[in-house]
Order: structure tokens, then sequence, then C-alpha cells
């Protein structure tokens, strides 16, 4: 097995970079949605890095994550514009 311990030191530091300029520049709420994208992120690194198999049973997980990221978003937009059109 290899150590990827270097590796993963450097990613995260800039992982950590990255996600405090999205909170500076963007707002909190955008900055932590990104986390929602882990899960796809790590079927792709395990699937490609690793020689593990996609299961129907990860893209069934995935779709529903999408899908919350999906209807958090929507109500988020909805109470937003609700809040416009009072004022």
């Amino acid at each position: 097995m290899q150590d990827f311990g270097p590796w993963t030191i450097a990613f995260l530091s800039i992982a950590y970079i990255l996600f405090y300029f999205m909170v500076q520049k963007g707002s909190p709420e955008f900055a932590t949605m990104v986390t929602y994208f882990i899960p796809a992120s790590a079927i792709i690194w395990g699937s490609t890095l690793l020689n593990e198999q996609i299961h129907w049973s990860l893209l069934i997980g995935l779709a529903f994550i999408l899908g919350g990221i999906f209807l958090a978003r929507k109500k988020r937009l909805q109470q937003a514009a609700a809040t416009l059109n009072e004022a």
C-alpha cells in the first residue's frame, strides 16, 4: 500500500485555503454547499486511483445527495425571492 501522507497534508492545506477564500469572497452558505460534493469526488477518485468498482447503490446515494442539494438550493432561492418581493 502506498503512503499518501504528504499528499494528504498538501491537498488538505490547499483545500482549507480555498475554503476560507470562498467564505471571504462569497458566503458561508455557498462555501459549505461544496462539502456536499465530497461523496461524488470520493467515488471518482476511488474508482480512478484505487480501482474500486462503482456499484448502483453508490449512484443512487449520489442521486439522493444531489437531489437534496437541489431542493435546499431551490427553497433558499424561493425564500430570497419572497424577501425581495416584500421589500
